[in-house]
């Protein structure tokens, strides 16, 4: 399994300091950007894919994830939501893949999107997102975006999922196997899911990932990735 990085604070203290993910961006300090596509997805792409061959698939904060990529490659529309608008620039252009931008007033942002309208990615807040903008997805990628969100955003961020996924609609979530009180990213408990998703029984744990030796040394002993289905 390719290895992931992920981004630790020892302390909540030093979260507002340490955790400018717009500032990593231009740092070039993304360090949980993968330079392939994640394994997981691939083994467990038909979760969230159903039976459909073209797919409406969403991607949270999904910096210049290569997933999204090698999902419209294979037919499937895909939608991401990004703040960092140099990551978004960056995606299309490391991948060679013309784009239009337009203006998106609800959000205060761009919208970036291909020709043929596949890929198209929301830049700006994540929290001006909703239905209003897109809906009816059959599935998302939650790859570290729910476990970015501070724990009192976590309803707010919730509530948005709910608002523009299919009943039905697959979830798979990455989320570090950590210490309550540390981050980001934050722990979240299988009963918090259960709780704000409004689920009626737990998530399948679908596969864990042992943490590298310098990030159990920070108190993240690995990764868990659940699935679910929405109510």
């Amino acid at each position: 399994m390719r290895k992931r990085k992920v981004f630790l604070a020892k302390g909540a203290d030093q979260v507002h300091e340490m955790f400018d993910w717009k500032d990593a961006w231009e740092k070039d300090n993304a360090v949980w950007h993968m330079d392939g596509v994640n394994s997981t997805l691939e083994k467990h792409l038909d979760k969230i894919t159903g039976k459909e061959n073209k797919a409406k698939l969403f991607f949270p904060l999904c910096g210049k994830t290569l997933d999204m990529l090698h999902l419209s490659k294979m037919g499937h529309e895909v939608v991401g939501v990004e703040f960092s608008e140099l990551a978004v620039r960056q995606f299309f252009e490391e991948n060679s893949v013309p784009c239009t931008a337009s203006s998106v007033s609800s959000m205060e942002g761009m919208l970036y999107k291909n020709d043929d309208y596949r890929i198209r990615i929301y830049c700006g807040d994540f929290f001006k997102f909703g239905s209003h903008l897109e809906k009816d997805f059959d599935g998302v990628w939650d790859r570290g975006a729910l476990e970015a969100i501070e724990p009192k955003m976590r309803k707010t961020y919730i509530d948005i999922m709910k608002s523009i996924l299919k009943p039905g609609a697959g979830y798979i979530l990455d989320t570090a196997d950590r210490p309550i009180g540390i981050g980001p990213p934050f722990f979240i408990s299988v009963d918090e899911i259960v709780e704000h998703f409004g689920l009626k029984s737990q998530p399948e744990q679908i596969d864990y990932e042992i943490a590298e030796p310098d990030l159990q040394a920070m108190g993240c002993a690995g990764l868990f990735f659940y699935y679910f289905l929405m109510p």
